[in-house]
């Protein structure tokens, strides 16, 4: 992704459930029991942050949850 002046601020890669960090994993199972993963992702950004994504489907809406690499759920 980049900024409309062409600035690159975050590449985000598709990856398994499995692939998240063991914290993350816990985190999220320990949340969101039940819930049926859509899409999992690592997102990196040019502020050398890596943050996770986890898209959920809740009813009819796909709720996208972010969370860093040790288990915090985070905006």
């Amino acid at each position: 992704n980049f900024s409309d002046t062409g600035e690159w601020l975050e590449t985000e890669s598709s990856i398994t459930f499995n692939q998240l960090p063991e914290k993350v994993q816990i985190a999220f199972k320990g949340s969101h029991k039940g819930a049926t993963v859509k899409a999992v992702a690592k997102i990196e950004t040019s502020k050398n942050i890596t943050k996770y994504e986890v898209e959920i489907k809740q009813g009819v809406k796909t709720v996208e949850l972010f969370y860093s690499a040790d288990g915090t759920e985070t905006k």
